[in-house]
């Protein structure tokens, strides 16, 4: 109900002023003020009329049944699966529409994002920058459009690693609709889809700038991969300046306009993500069987990491991780002979192999 009342598309920005619904009331207690009171808040006179409307609990439940219909869930501040980044967060949503596992935001996650029009080098450097992530078992968060964004959550699936996708319109209208197969990827693989619009919502202009402060606030720092002068990624940057999260980017060639906006925010204070390896120097991540700084290497296979992420739940012979990988014995045995050689793997007696983590 407060979520019609208050409306989901708002000129919200970095900097504005904290939201009506940031000053502590729960959704009983904005139902319970009365006109005069409500105008107190500031809530303005047609927001107070539909808080105020004898038909507001038939609505609510209209909206309630949509939701159900449409197969989501739903979660408000003060439910128990309410992410714990957005409390107390300027600006939060009142409530969050979700498909998927919603424990996969209590992850460590980065934010990757970027121009919807990617260069060879940047695609290349989307792949590179998420396989280390899979690797390192952070989720990769980013906003499922065109670009950047549908290549990390694309890299991350085929490393079967976890990726949340934050859209700038309802779960049931995606944005871009050749998306579609894309979020049920993600919803499949164990992922979760997540948007503050109702059922039916439909993206429009104002929208991403919303969407954008989500990736920011949901995630431990945002990673930008090329960025052009007025790129909606930046708007992301100033979020997560505005919520105190750390922000990287990748440097790109001196002459591409796509390396304008990342060059420029690495000269306003934002950290250089020259490799992989840099980025979870900073986050202080290591990968399996090496120190954090130990000069961490990029995995330009996704085979590579899924051999990692099975037996970092548990050793386990070549047989067994081909059948999982659905490949040939002997094209694993190669895999495994190359972690071996970079000393994250090792073979002990019966051939079951391990981690060096877990030695």
């Amino acid at each position: 109900m407060l979520a019609r009342a208050f409306g989901f598309s708002t000129g919200l920005r970095p900097g504005s002023p904290a939201g009506l619904l940031d000053c502590g009331l729960d959704t009983q207690g904005w139902l319970a003020l009365s006109d005069a009171q409500l105008a107190e808040q500031g809530v303005k006179p047609a927001q107070r009329q539909r808080l105020l409307d004898p038909e507001a609990p038939l609505l609510a439940r209209q909206l309630l049944d949509r939701t159900a219909a449409a197969g989501l869930g739903l979660v408000w501040r003060g439910n128990p699966l309410w992410p714990a980044s957005l409390l107390d967060l300027p600006g939060a949503p009142a409530v969050l529409w979700f498909r998927g596992r919603i424990d996969a935001l209590t992850a460590p996650s980065i934010a990757v994002v970027g121009t919807r029009t990617p260069t060879p080098y940047g695609a290349q450097a989307a792949k590179d920058f998420a396989e280390g992530l899979v690797i390192a078992g952070m989720t990769v968060i980013s906003g499922l459009a065109r670009g950047i964004d549908g290549a990390a959550h694309r890299v991350t699936l085929e490393a079967h690693g976890s990726t949340i996708a934050v859209l700038g319109s309802a779960i049931d209208c995606p944005y871009p609709s050749e998306h579609a197969s894309l979020l049920e990827q993600i919803v499949d693989g164990g992922g979760l889809a997540l948007s503050e619009y109702p059922p039916g919502y439909r993206a429009n202009p104002g929208t991403f700038p919303k969407r954008n402060r989500l990736l920011a606030a949901l995630s431990q720092g945002v990673l930008v991969i090329e960025a052009g002068r007025r790129s909606g990624a930046l708007i992301t940057c100033d979020w997560a300046l505005q919520y105190d999260r750390p922000v990287w980017a990748v440097p790109g060639p001196h002459a591409s306009p796509l390396s304008v906006g990342c060059h420029r925010i690495v000269r306003e204070g934002a950290l250089l993500a020259d490799s992989p390896a840099s980025l979870l120097k900073d986050l202080g991540v290591a990968l399996p069987g090496q120190q954090i700084g130990d000069g961490l290497e990029v995995f330009r296979s996704a085979d590579e990491a899924h051999v990692l992420q099975i037996l970092r739940r548990s050793p386990n012979v070549v047989d067994a991780i081909a059948t999982e990988l659905r490949k040939d014995v002997g094209e694993v045995t190669v895999l495994l002979g190359k972690l071996e050689l970079r000393g994250l793997v090792e073979s002990r007696a019966g051939g079951v192999y391990f981690t060096r983590d877990a030695s």
